[in-house]
C-alpha cells in the first residue's frame, strides 16, 4: 500500500502535500 502511495504522489508532483498529510496519518496510527 505504502508503495502504490510513493507512486501516485510521484505522479503527480502536487500531490506532495496530500502525501506529508498521509503520513502525518500514519504516525498518528
Amino acid at each position: 500500500m505504502k508503495i502504490s502511495l510513493v507512486v501516485l504522489v510521484f505522479n503527480e508532483e502536487d500531490t506532495i502535500p496530500i502525501f506529508y498529510r498521509t503520513v502525518h496519518e500514519f504516525n498518528e496510527l
